[in-house]
Parts: structure tokens; C-alpha cells; sequence
């Protein structure tokens, strides 16, 4: 029989009192068994402190605590510590490449979703959880977000703006036809976060940053090629016609963009880096 304990469910039966759970408790509110016949529970005084992270219960090896929400899911197994090689994943990691040329095939929306699915789960401070996402999927979509941050840039390059003596380059190359924004991307992802107290801490703009790496990660394994929308980014933190065209709310910002698709060339080995390995040791 299960007894409710503030959100989470502890299953008498299958409790060993081992005290994991208080343990690896984030905000340490989850008081251990103090004898065999008690169950772990949170003091009424620190009910307020949870973070509702789950790790009381992915930690728990017997399953004997549940959150409530999540009563009757049966919840999918972790790997297991070794299950990928460090070499295999060595090998995956450093075979990463930015990639601007694409071919013309979409990419279907439910690919994308897979994706974002698994960068649900990218660490976010104080389990926050504040990035949200607009995926621009087609070519000519991303095409006119990418004449609109051309529109800002080469309209900066008129004053003293600091990118002001790369416009001219750049504005060279999309008169050519030749799309240095966007690289002729048939899918541009955009991950925003909220403006405000927490936006001021860095906090929210790390999660996206850690979000939007999952992502990175993540597409080659589904065949896709990725490249980060530096130049785009910028523009959509400044330029409202941007952020309103990405449907960006006025109380969000862009926190960081990536531009995918199926790539027209693959990478068949791993350069050397320019500059060494530097780490200090203390």
C-alpha cells in the first residue's frame, strides 16, 4: 500500500529505509526512515523546498518511491553506468562537425520532436526548465528569417556598429544568392527563454545554451547536420521584426538558435586541433 508523502508516493513494501533518497535529495528536505517500521518523509517546514527533480525516485534501485504525477508510469530504465564505451563515445563526440551545406529533402516534424524530446532532459538549474522552442521547418521559412536579420545587419553597416566593416562582405555574398546566414538551411531551431529576475542571474541562458548542445549532440544521430545561428541570434535580440516574425513573446528572448538539416557531405575522419590541450591541475 502506497503512503503519500507531498508528491511522492512510498511504496511500504518495497522501502528498504536505505536512505538513497535522502541522500541524493537536491534541496536535502527528505528526512530518513529513523526506524524499520517508518518511511522517509519531507517536514511539513521544507515541503516548499522541492524541486520536483525526481531524483528521489531514478535513484531509488527498489522503485519504492514515485512522484505522485507519475503514480501508475511505468518509467523507462536509465543506462547503465558502461553501456556506451568511453572510446565509442569519444569517437561520436569528436566526429562533430558544423554543417552549412544541406540538401534539399525537409526534415519531418516528427524527427524534430525526437530531438527535443531528449533535450528536455539537458541539465537546467534548480530544475527551472525554462526553455522553450520555435522551429522554423522549410527552406523558404528559414529563408525569409534569414533576409530579415539580413535587413538589420546591413542597416548596422551604415553606422559605427562594431560588425559595421563585415557588412559590405556580407552583403556581397547575399547579393550573389549566397545565404551566409542561414547557409540555405531547410530547418532553423531557436530556443528562448524568459526575460527578467531569473534572465539577469545567467541562469536561464546557460539552460538554453545546455538545451540547444543536447540538440547538437543528438541530430547527427538521426542523420541530421547542425551549425549554430550565431549572426541570427544577435540580430534577434535587437531587431523586434525578427523576434516577432519567430513568434518570440515580449516577455521571452532568443537564447541561442542552430541551423539543421540533412547534409549534402559527411565527415569521414577527425582533424587534429589547431591548439593544444591546456589544464591546469591543482
Amino acid at each position: 500500500m502506497g503512503i503519500l508523502v507531498i508528491g511522492i508516493t512510498v511504496d511500504r513494501d518495497l522501502c528498504t529505509r536505505c536512505g538513497i533518497c535522502s541522500e541524493v535529495c537536491t534541496t536535502q528536505i527528505i528526512a530518513r526512515a529513523d526506524n524499520d517500521t517508518a518511511l522517509p518523509e519531507i517536514p511539513s517546514s521544507k515541503e516548499a523546498g522541492c524541486l520536483s527533480c525526481g531524483h528521489c525516485e531514478v535513484f531509488c534501485p527498489t522503485g519504492a518511491l514515485t512522484r505522485e504525477h507519475k503514480e501508475g508510469v511505468h518509467l523507462q530504465s536509465a543506462a547503465a553506468p558502461g553501456s556506451v564505451s568511453p572510446e565509442t563515445l569519444g569517437t561520436y563526440l569528436k566526429s562533430r562537425r558544423s554543417v552549412r551545406v544541406y540538401r534539399p529533402e525537409p526534415v519531418a516534424n516528427e524527427t524534430l520532436m525526437q530531438i527535443l524530446k531528449n533535450a528536455r532532459y539537458a541539465a537546467t538549474g534548480s530544475n527551472y526548465q525554462p526553455v522553450e522552442w520555435v522551429v522554423v521547418n522549410g527552406a523558404e521559412k528559414v529563408h525569409t528569417i534569414a533576409a530579415l536579420t539580413m535587413d538589420y545587419l546591413q542597416e548596422s553597416g551604415k553606422s559605427d556598429h562594431p560588425i559595421s566593416q563585415y557588412i559590405p562582405l556580407l552583403t556581397e555574398y547575399w547579393n550573389n544568392g549566397i545565404d551566409i546566414v542561414c547557409r540555405g538551411a531547410p530547418v532553423l531551431i531557436c530556443a528562448h527563454v524568459p526575460t527578467g529576475t531569473a534572465d539577469t542571474t545567467g541562469l536561464v541562458q546557460t539552460d538554453a545554451i545546455i538545451a540547444l548542445t543536447h540538440v547538437d549532440i543528438c541530430a547527427p544521430a538521426f542523420g541530421l547536420g547542425t551549425c549554430w545561428a550565431g549572426r541570427l541570434v544577435s540580430v534577434a535580440q535587437n531587431y523586434s521584426p525578427l523576434s516577432e516574425a519567430l513568434h518570440i513573446p515580449d516577455d521571452r528572448r532568443v537564447a541561442g538558435a542552430l541551423l539543421a538539416g540533412y547534409p549534402k557531405y559527411k565527415p569521414v575522419r577527425i582533424p587534429e586541433r589547431s591548439k593544444p590541450l591546456k589544464v591546469t591541475w591543482l
